[in-house]
């Protein structure tokens, strides 16, 4: 179907749309809230015009929806086929009637209730809103596992935890790097003989660090892509905000107390040095803290779905990216059961209690600022009134924010008697993720 057939779709944005290869209506369909957002940044037209269309297109799969058809039940508040089919009949088509006669020019023909019935009932047909409704679904393909590797990685720093066994389930290849990570300027790490990588942190410190590092920011792009297919089953994969190159990871990138994402050299930057350049103290490598690697691959992953944020001049903009990051931290903590099994046996349940779990970057903060409590601590009771402009002072208040949410609602649903409190943690921690990615996807 021509893509100048949707209502509102012009033929101006019809060539436009088409230099970036979406020929067709059927186009339109998979494409997913990260791809039209591109698309919009090519073509220069609105995302939520482009939204829109998708959302005609959506509808128009169904039997004799036509564009104009289309067009009513978009304005009737209906989206997708998944919608559709959760209408009443009558319902939708008095809603319809009511559009046709404050806008006589909407329809050139009002349907029938048998027609609108029979749209809702292929709807239901279509299952998920991603088939055929034409079609009789299909029985899907067992999926195959695959071997994965074996890790080993701080969980926290050096200084609150000892290396534990993680597991990638993902292919890694020898360096170690991905399809959307490579690791630059140290030894190259290869697998064993069952693709595992199981350095010493002792014997062989710049492997480990190596594998440290890649480990970390691949749980957080898995964490992330699971909670996005989540809530999409068309989304075709995460792609860095530059597309498909791997982001250049440097675990050591040069002396100094820092630690940043670039879009610019599509890099992430891990310093390291001596606290207070006292070189008979022993270096701090910031590669080596979870957090700070957690954070600053959320500042990319950040960027890559929301590129308009890190070039705005709002520093509340500034600080929710900021806010990211730390969360992103507590996130990828929460992702994996042994240790929210940690945080229940410190805190005894209690996430108010005072722990390691909402300290970010325990190491760093102590060797900079002489700080116990690291970098910043995720529960505050700060607001904007006690803060200052500066984008990490703002962040604390998103950050303390959300965390408070975390804990009402893991207090809310902790049920002793009947679930293990790390399970509801582990829970509450991927429905919290789940309400920020879905705010901003």
């Amino acid at each position: 179907m021509e893509l100048v057939e949707i209502i509102g779709l012009e033929a101006n944005h019809a060539e436009k749309l088409k230099k970036e290869g979406i020929n067709n209506v059927e186009d339109l369909i998979p494409l997913s809230s990260y791809d039209i957002k591109k698309l919009a940044k090519k073509t220069g037209i609105s995302a939520k015009l482009i939204d829109t269309w998708q959302e005609h297109a959506d509808l128009m799969r169904i039997e004799n929806v036509t564009p104009e058809y289309a067009n009513v039940l978009n304005l009737s508040g209906v989206n997708s086929v998944k919608q559709l089919a959760r209408r009443s009949p009558k319902s939708l088509l008095d809603r319809i009637v009511k559009f046709n006669e404050e806008q006589p020019d909407l329809l050139s023909k009002v349907p029938t209730l048998k027609q609108v019935k029979d749209w809702i009932s292929k709807a239901k047909a279509d299952g998920n809103g991603g088939g055929d409704p034409t079609k009789t679904p299909k029985t899907p393909k067992k999926k195959t596992s695959t071997k994965g590797s074996k890790v080993r990685v701080w969980e926290q720093d050096p200084t609150v935890s000892i290396p534990a066994l993680s597991y990638i389930h993902t292919s890694i290849l020898d360096g170690p790097k991905d399809d959307d990570i490579n690791i630059i300027g140290l030894k190259i790490a290869e697998s064993d003989k069952n693709n595992d990588f199981l350095y010493d942190n002792v014997k062989n410190p710049e492997k480990f660090d190596a594998v440290h590092t890649f480990s970390v920011i691949r749980q957080v792009l898995t964490m992330y892509n699971r909670a996005i297919l989540k809530q999409n089953e068309n989304y075709s994969g995460f792609q860095w905000v530059w597309g498909k190159v791997p982001i250049k990871v440097y675990p050591y990138a040069a002396y100094g107390a820092n630690a940043y994402y670039s879009r610019d050299e599509q890099a992430l930057k891990f310093f390291y040095f001596n606290p207070n350049d006292d070189e008979t103290k022993p270096l701090v490598y910031t590669c080596r803290s979870f957090d700070i690697v957690a954070h600053e691959t959320g500042h990319a992953f950040l960027d890559a779905l929301c590129p308009e944020f890190l070039i705005s001049w709002h520093p509340e903009t500034g600080g929710l990216h900021e806010a990211f990051g730390d969360l992103t931290s507590i996130f990828v903590l929460l992702s994996q059961l042994d240790m929210c099994d940690e945080i229940i046996a410190e805190s005894k349940a209690d996430l108010h209690n005072k722990t390691f779990f909402p300290v970010i970057g325990e190491e760093f903060g102590e060797a900079i600022f002489g700080k116990p409590t690291g970098l910043r601590n995720a529960d505050n009771d700060l607001k904007m009134s006690d803060v200052s402009t500066e984008v990490h002072e703002i962040s604390q208040v998103f950050t303390g924010a959300v965390y408070d949410i975390l804990a009402y609602m893991f207090d809310n649903h902790l049920d002793l008697d009947r679930y293990d409190p790390a399970e509801t943690l582990f829970r509450i921690g991927y429905h919290v993720a789940l309400l920020i990615i879905n705010a901003l996807y």
